[in-house]
């Protein structure tokens, strides 16, 4: 079996042939799993003046915000780690503050970046401001803020950060949506989001999309995880994605989080990893521009 690509067989021929190309449109090398982790462990800021790479999630309810960084946790750990409390549902978010969230190597060394989960977008009076949106963009936002929907942090308010750092700046956007509901996101969900993720292009910091569920999409990614990037189904919906959210499609990562696992997956970790390096180059790439 080649590292990066693996024939179809005949059991899957037969019972998935319509919904699988003949050979992958993405290239993974299942096997390098230890290299990646490698890779990202020594991933560190470009610019001197930054001790963090700041990661700003962002998107609905429910999309997996949460889960994706106690994924990540989990992959680094070996283990499966549920530290950052996850939505039930996709109606209520569970992110009451906006905070700081680490990714840790077994003992105590952490990554240079920091994930930061914004509250998820919901329908009516309970969805966040695009104030908050716009502050935690730019660095305004003090780590702990606890979020009030009618009522934004404002410019005179004492714990409003006036002059952020560089460092105190977001230096990638990731919005997390999911395969299975793309397709029926209400036009102002998509609206506030292609919103936020235009001022973020037009400051000039670099956008993702993480796209979690896919195997609730797709019977065979739901049998083999490596089949992702051979499946009909998952690119039309990240094209759906690209084309709604105005994102290319090289931005945009396929994942599986970990929500009923009890023990953790080489290759949904690396579809993780994979997701992470490059999220974590784009931020680097961003903050070695505010040099010059």
């Amino acid at each position: 079996m080649s590292s990066y690509w693996f024939p179809l067989n005949a059991v899957y021929k037969w019972w998935y042939g319509s919904e699988l190309y003949s050979k992958p449109w993405r290239s993974v090398n299942w096997e390098s799993k230890s290299e990646i982790v490698a890779d990202i462990r020594n991933i560190t800021p470009s610019n001197p003046n930054i001790n963090h790479l700041r990661i700003l999630l962002h998107g609905p309810v429910g999309m997996g915000k949460t889960s994706f960084i106690n994924s990540l946790n989990s992959v680094f750990q070996n283990r499966i780690i549920t530290k950052e409390k996850a939505a039930p549902s996709s109606s209520t978010s569970c992110t009451k503050k906006y905070k700081g969230c680490e990714i840790k190597h077994p003992g105590s060394e952490t990554l240079k970046l920091t994930m930061f989960d914004f509250k998820g977008l919901e329908l009516g009076a309970r969805n966040v401001h695009d104030d908050d949106l716009r502050s935690a963009l730019h660095g305004h936002l003090p780590d702990g803020y606890k979020f009030d929907d009618a009522n934004p942090l404002t410019s005179d308010d004492p714990n409003y950060i006036q002059n952020p750092t560089t460092g105190q700046k977001t230096h990638c956007v990731v919005c997390v949506v999911s395969a299975n509901s793309i397709s029926r996101m209400p036009n102002e969900t998509i609206g506030k989001m292609k919103r936020f993720l235009e001022e973020a292009s037009d400051h000039g910091i670099p956008r993702a999309v993480v796209m979690t569920m896919g195997d609730l999409l797709c019977p065979a990614v739901r049998n083999n995880m490596k089949y992702i990037y051979i499946s009909k189904i998952i690119k039309n919906k990240m094209e759906d994605c690209s084309n709604k959210l105005q994102i290319p499609m090289n931005c945009i990562f396929p994942v599986n989080n970990y929500h009923e696992e009890t023990e953790t997956n080489d290759d949904m970790d690396m579809l993780l990893l994979l997701a992470l390096k490059q999220i974590a180059h784009f931020a680097n790439d961003h903050v070695a521009d505010l040099q010059e």
